[in-house]
């Protein structure tokens, strides 16, 4: 009876177990799925990428190259939307390299404008934390920026589902300069990048809230491109000096900090 007893026990113990480990995992799963939904970003973190010193930006960028860096366009001419010259992103929700690329984008237009409506997603890919352009807001008096999310997070059937429609002048573009790739940025049709730049080790296992915290807090002495801090201000950098290229040098409190090459 007692050896009966026993069994029954381990029996017992043992779909417990079972039963707990299929509610971890389960919750894991749910987990994911979660960040990979996109949810209105805290405002700290529009206001913490907006404060990124410039100096810090500079220091950085004036360590050396990003592995990636923007391109010219050969005889290219010039776009332009709302009167102003247009930065074209083109990317999709999915993909790590653009999740990395997203911050440091994010951080150069935010020293000629304003961001609104930003959300907070992780990349179904690698799982990045990062922000999605949907739904946004963007408004400067010197750049139009014009972001494509073209897929989602999700698959529709063996591809990832689309999620904002492009158009064929769009879509020439990501396909020519940019060989089909995401991200692909177009500066004012003067310069261009095709994949992304930023280490996304640099941002894996943390929250976009520490992301932003950590950019604002940068000085100059930040400027190691295997930091979190010094490879996203790198090409922050490098996207400031472009668009300051297309603007003028204006605003000139920010241009001065990165002269023409």
């Amino acid at each position: 009876m007692q050896w009966s007893i026993g069994i029954i026990a381990l029996v017992v113990v043992g779909v417990v177990v079972l039963v707990l480990a299929k509610m971890s995992t389960s919750d894991s799963g749910d987990t994911a799925n979660a960040n990979h939904t996109p949810k209105p970003a805290p405002a700290s973190i529009a206001t913490d990428l907006a404060a990124v010193p410039l100096p810090a930006i500079a220091a950085a960028t004036e360590s050396g190259v990003s592995t990636n860096p923007v391109k010219p366009i050969s005889g290219g001419e010039s776009r332009t939307a709302d009167g102003k010259p247009e930065v074209l992103y083109m990317g999709g929700e999915f993909c790590p390299f653009c999740a990395g690329e997203r911050w440091a984008l994010t951080v150069a237009l935010s020293k000629f404008g304003t961001f609104k409506n930003l959300q907070v997603i992780h990349s179904a890919e690698s799982d990045v934390p990062t922000l999605t352009y949907v739904g946004s807001d963007y408004t400067s008096k010197y750049v139009t920026f014009t972001p494509k999310e073209i897929k989602g997070n999700e698959h529709n059937g063996a591809n990832w589902a689309d999620l904002e429609k492009a158009t064929d002048e769009q879509m020439s573009l990501l396909n020519g300069l940019g060989g089909g790739s995401f991200p692909f940025i177009d500066f004012g049709g003067k310069h261009y990048q095709s994949g992304g730049s930023v280490e996304v080790s640099t941002l894996v296992g943390k929250s976009q809230t520490e992301i932003a915290a950590a950019l604002a807090a940068s000085t100059p002495k930040d400027t190691d491109q295997s930091s979190l801090e010094g490879n996203v201000n790198l090409v922050a950098g490098e996207f400031i000096r472009t668009i300051c290229g297309l603007t003028d040098n204006q605003p000139a409190n920010v241009c001065k900090a990165f002269p023409q090459a």
